[in-house]
This record gives C-alpha cells, sequence and structure tokens, in this order.
C-alpha cells in the first residue's frame, strides 16, 4: 500500500474476532480513488459499478471480478432433504445491492462461459462444474474459498 499510494497504513488487532484491521486513508488517497472512477460515499445508494476503464480490458475484469468475489462473495454447502434422503450441494455466491454491478459482473461471467443465475441481488453458480470453471478462469485470493474448495476439488 506504502509503494502503490503513498500512504502507510494503520493495524489495528481484534483478538475476538481473530482479525487484522488495515486501514488506509487520506484526502489524496481519495482524491486518487475518484481520478480513476471510484465514488465516495455510499456505494448502494449510488449504485455504482465497475469504472469503465475497467470494462472490456479481459485481465482487468477478471481481476475485478475476483477482488468482488473475495470480499462479497463465497462457497457455501447447501444441506437438505428430500424423501429423507439427504444432500449436500456446493455453491458459489456474489451479493451486491447494486443493479449496475451485479449486471455488470454477469456480464463477465456470461463472456467467459460461466454458467450462472441472477436472482435479485445475488449472482449463483450451483454446480460444480461451473465453480471450478469459475475458479480456473478468476483465481481467488481468499483462504477461506481455497480451503472449502479443496475439499470437493
Amino acid at each position: 500500500m506504502k509503494k502503490i499510494f503513498k500512504y502507510t497504513p494503520s493495524l489495528s488487532f481484534r483478538k475476538k474476532e481473530n482479525t487484522i484491521y488495515i486501514t488506509l486513508s487520506g484526502v489524496g488517497l481519495v482524491k486518487l480513488l475518484e481520478k480513476y472512477g471510484f465514488k465516495k460515499g455510499n456505494k448502494t445508494k449510488q449504485q455504482v459499478d465497475i469504472p469503465n476503464w475497467i470494462k472490456g480490458k479481459e485481465k482487468f475484469e477478471k481481476a475485478c471480478v475476483r477482488g468482488l468475489m473475495d470480499t462479497d462473495g463465497g462457497i457455501y454447502f447447501h444441506n437438505h432433504i428430500v424423501k429423507g434422503k439427504k444432500y449436500k450441494h456446493i455453491g458459489l455466491c456474489f451479493t451486491s445491492f447494486s443493479t449496475p454491478l451485479l449486471n455488470s459482473v454477469s456480464n463477465i461471467l456470461k463472456n467467459c462461459k460461466i454458467i450462472h443465475h441472477l436472482k435479485k441481488n445475488r449472482i449463483y453458480l450451483y454446480n460444480l462444474a461451473s465453480i471450478k470453471n469459475y475458479f480456473l478462469i478468476f483465481g481467488t485470493s481468499n483462504s477461506k474459498n481455497i480451503i472449502k474448495l479443496g475439499g470437493v476439488a
């Protein structure tokens, strides 16, 4: 962060949550991010979208979707019983309350031939083949996804 943004982040530790919070702030940083198409304020109220400079550039689109999925999405397991038989299915879900953002992510997935479903404020991948395909194309930096996928890959 210091190398890219020229600002030193602050760190705080929360033992109860087993979490480290990394905070980067500054007026200059905000102005720089605005220059690249990011907006100040509530992203839901503003109905933000992927910045135009990312759209249409495959490498940037993949990195953007990976970052969004790593932060606002993840793998889940759906357990259910039908006629007394137990089933367990894997899913991958991305959630956002910004319609333009959901539509852009959906379009990028569609362009990459990833079978998915867009319902209200979520994008779902329901089958293992689609999920594996997603991770082959986009990857992940989220250790929780890596651990969960490792159990079924």
